[in-house]
């Protein structure tokens, strides 16, 4: 939805005059990530001459935060964004069948590996949770057995995409989401060994994790998530794989696999994508796990982070010159605990 008028932030802007952000933000749930950049901001001016433009004030921010050479691909993917350019390619030499084929992004950063599938073998922390499959699994089954009480003590339990893909992902694909850049304390407590073997034991660099349901006889219609430099793996947990049954699968990029209990595919949703579980009465679950592109630097996550979080909390943009920000990325539940001191701060006032 849309929340008309929507937060203000007041400040002090880097050229000395007091502006105002009127954020006007559509307002969603799980699978967030990259949406959250789509917000309609206008920059009201309380006493300046010249009016910034939300592109140079987010430019302008990066470059001094952590320094425009180290931030220049991600310069370029917000420009490119904020003037309406969507990134495109057709990855068929046959150039017959587009649709299938097409690698798709409005939010786009240049030189990323881009290929339907990747190995899981390249990625040590998928190969730890394929390790640790049925303890996740097992997890999920205790859940799905006490719908009652996960859907009394959990947050958003099962509900159906709410985005603007709903109409690709259907009324019968639904979600439990552990983390939404920030970990969910209710349905991380729920499936408290799933969270501590992806956060403690396997390290995954996870941006958003969920369990994801199709039920039999539905599929998730051809559509891209329009950003490549977050990837997805699918850990397969409950996948209907009985001698009568077809095999669910899932396209990408014009390639086909099948999910396979315990096995993890990893593979880049700016390509086309679909899924179809052609099962008679067996629903199937997998593990879903958004995660940042490899060949991101640390610093290029970081400033990613910013700006979404400074869609979220625009007043970051009137902080001056900020130190450049060094070390390691902080933690993606750091980050939440910062928002929500915040937003309760704010609340305060």
């Amino acid at each position: 939805c849309f929340v008309s008028g929507g937060a203000v932030a007041r400040g002090e802007g880097r050229d000395g005059n007091a502006y105002g952000l009127r954020v006007m933000c559509r307002k969603e749930t799980g699978l967030g990530l990259v949406r959250r950049a789509r917000r309609t901001v206008v920059v009201v001016q309380a006493s300046a001459t010249q009016e910034p433009s939300l592109n140079t004030m987010v430019v302008s921010a990066l470059n001094e935060r952590f320094g425009a050479e180290n931030v220049e691909r991600v310069v370029k993917s917000w420009e490119r964004m904020d003037r309406g350019e969507p990134f495109e390619k057709n990855f068929d030499p046959t150039d017959q069948n587009r649709n299938s084929f097409l690698q798709s992004a409005h939010s786009y950063i240049e030189g990323l590996d881009a290929q339907p599938f990747h190995d899981p073998a390249g990625f040590a922390w998928a190969e730890v949770l394929e390790s640790r499959w049925t303890e996740i699994r097992d997890e999920l089954t205790r859940a799905y057995s006490e719908t009652g009480r996960v859907a009394k003590t959990g947050n958003n339990v099962w509900v159906s995409a709410v985005r603007d893909e709903a109409l690709s992902y259907g009324p019968d694909w639904r979600t439990l989401v552990l983390q939404d850049r920030t970990w969910d304390p209710k349905n991380a407590k729920l499936f408290p060994k799933t969270t501590k073997i992806l956060r403690d034991v396997a390290k995954c660099p996870s941006v958003e994790v969920f369990f994801a349901r199709q039920a039999p006889q539905t599929g998730i219609a051809a559509h891209t998530d329009g950003c490549n430099f977050i990837m997805t793996a699918h850990l397969a947990l409950d996948v209907p794989m009985l001698p009568s049954d077809t095999p669910a699968w899932i396209e990408v990029g014009g390639e086909r696999r099948e999910w396979e209990n315990g096995k993890a595919l990893v593979f880049d949703t700016s390509f086309m994508h679909s899924t179809h579980n052609p099962s008679a009465d067996k629903d199937r679950y997998v593990l879903l796990i958004r995660f940042w592109h490899p060949q991101l630097s640390q610093t290029e996550i970081k400033a990613l982070q910013f700006i979404f979080d400074a869609m979220e909390d625009p007043a970051l943009l009137f902080e001056k010159q900020a130190p450049k920000i060094r070390g390691p990325a902080p933690s993606l539940e750091t980050t939440g605990e910062s928002r929500a001191a915040r937003r309760a701060a704010k609340k305060s006032k």
